[in-house]
């Protein structure tokens, strides 16, 4: 679920609304007191920064290059096949990283003249005040939508799009992703909430930073 309400107004193909998924992210280095309020849970939660190239790729993806995004196909992953409605099962392909285009109007079609799917048009307008995120989201879509002859995504049937029965997808990250996890605590974080990141941190990967918030101690709490 997106944060913004207005968002994902599709003027062609409403469905894609009930079958894509989005991973979202910001592209500032530096730490933004605005994403801390909205995110961060009172200025203790935890700020992550990851390679661009973080997920786990199946035996034979599939990559194709769109400007500096890439796609990935997770055909051969285990457990990231989804169930939709009606028990249809479907195998997700991942878009991005893709930068979010801030505008007046956040009404986009996504079908161009030739019936082909422009992935990069969906979810990725939101209206003007949204600025300050300077978001970046990867794309998580059902490989339904997928053209194997064309190498392309394309609508032959909208009808046949089939909502998913779940709230969120789990894809896994790449090993050489989570060595080299950056996180930075809340400004607010407590030394036990430190202890309590390190120790998750510590299940997963030795190679793990974690650092204190540039604001600690500067913003009132």
């Amino acid at each position: 679920m997106v944060n913004d309400l207005e968002e994902l107004k599709i003027i062609d193909l409403p469905a894609m609304k009930k079958c894509v998924f989005v991973s979202c992210w910001t592209a500032s280095e530096k730490e933004s007191i605005p994403l801390w309020k909205m995110y961060g849970s009172n200025l203790k939660g935890v700020r992550i920064k990851l390679p661009t190239d973080m997920f786990r790729r199946g035996s034979k993806p599939y990559l194709a290059a769109h400007g500096k995004c890439h796609l990935i196909n997770l055909m051969s992953l285990e457990n990231v096949v989804q169930r939709g409605k009606n028990h249809h099962h479907w195998i997700p392909y991942i878009f991005g990283p893709t930068k979010i285009r801030y505008l007046k109007s956040n009404a986009v079609s996504v079908i161009n003249n030739d019936d082909e799917l422009m992935v990069d048009r969906i979810g990725t307008v939101k209206l003007e005040y949204w600025k300050f995120e300077k978001e970046y989201r990867y794309l998580i879509i059902p490989d339904a939508l997928w053209n194997q002859e064309t190498m392309r995504f394309q609508i032959d049937n909208p009808n046949s799009i089939v909502p998913v029965d779940k709230d969120n997808v789990d894809i896994p990250l790449s090993e050489s992703a989570i060595n080299s996890i950056e996180v930075t605590l809340g400004p607010a974080a407590t030394v036990a909430e430190h202890c309590i990141v390190d120790t998750l941190l510590s299940k997963f990967t030795k190679r793990a930073r974690v650092k204190e918030s540039n604001l600690k101690d500067k913003i009132r709490c």
